[in-house]
């Protein structure tokens, strides 16, 4: 389910109807959870909960709570990667390194 949900949020149309039915159908979200968390996939996860009409509804709010805090625990770390990466090059730029 959970690399339903990311699949979706990364736009494929295919796991987008997948993710459909398997919200139609009982659900443990706490294990789901947890299979985001292990395979890492919960910030893609929580953005296809975003981008699917009435998914959000189907999830209990501290499982989108949780997958919101993942989400933006990425960003801010993919924030900090970019820049240091810019200082990285700038740097070796300095210093003449192409």
């Amino acid at each position: 389910m959970a690399l339903e949900g990311a699949l979706v949020g990364l736009g494929h149309a295919s796991a987008r109807e997948r993710l459909v039915v398997r919200l139609e159908g009982p659900l443990c979200w706490p294990e789901i959870l947890a299979e985001a968390r292990r395979l890492r996939l919960a910030p893609l996860f929580h953005l296809g909960l975003q981008a699917l009409p009435g998914a959000r509804a189907r999830a209990p709010r501290p499982v989108l709570e949780a997958l919101r805090r993942a989400a933006c625990m990425a960003a801010a770390r993919a924030a900090v990667l970019e820049r240091v990466g810019a200082e990285v090059v700038a740097a070796a730029g300095a210093a003449g390194i192409p």
